[in-house]
């Protein structure tokens, strides 16, 4: 996304935890078919894969929200921007920001609460009896990320950094505003 450390150290802590939860989704996955053979031939069923499920996509959710942020892979409607001035694109850029921002800490704000739920009440899965304060911590773990991407990406547009701004920044020469893919 940009040339100056702090965006790529930013970049390289939130990639690792990304490919973490990719990698658990494959593992659901296998383990989903596995599950519906065995369901099919044997008449037998892995217990809990839909709760094991469950708490693989809340965490690969989280982390990959904030990938989404610093890869500008989430979704943004380009088409009237780029006729806007650049002045004005500009401070469109900030609003959504500022906006992606505000999100992430209404997210946390309520994973944070759902966490203190489970661990006040000692909540536990039904089928596996994991404790539920794992994924909630695993899950508000990402959103953190998330908003800690998104707050960088903030801080880099009201800078006006074009550099450090690359995801959001109106760019009109470009017609595809394709970011570089994450190294």
């Amino acid at each position: 996304m940009s040339h100056l450390p702090h965006m790529k150290n930013l970049q390289k802590l939130i990639v690792y935890p990304a490919r973490l939860g990719g990698y658990g989704l494959l593992a659901v996955a296998a383990m989903i078919c596995v599950d519906t053979v065995t369901r099919k031939v044997l008449k037998v069923s892995i217990v809990g894969s839909t709760e094991i499920s469950g708490f693989a996509f809340a965490f690969a959710t989280g982390v990959a929200m904030a990938l989404a942020v610093l890869s500008a892979a989430h979704i943004r409607v380009d088409v009237v921007q780029r006729l806007l001035p650049q002045t004005l694109a500009a401070l469109l850029n900030v609003l959504a920001a500022a906006a992606l921002f505000a999100i992430a800490a209404v997210l946390i704000w309520n994973e944070w609460l759902q966490l203190h739920e489970a661990l006040e009440f000692g909540a536990t899965s039904t089928l596996l009896d994991i404790p539920l304060w794992i994924p909630h911590a695993l899950f508000l773990f990402g959103l953190i990320l998330f908003a800690v991407a998104a707050f960088a990406v903030l801080i880099a547009q009201l800078r006006g950094s074009t550099a450090d701004a690359a995801p959001l920044a109106a760019d009109p020469d470009n017609p595809f505003d394709i970011p570089d893919d994450v190294r």
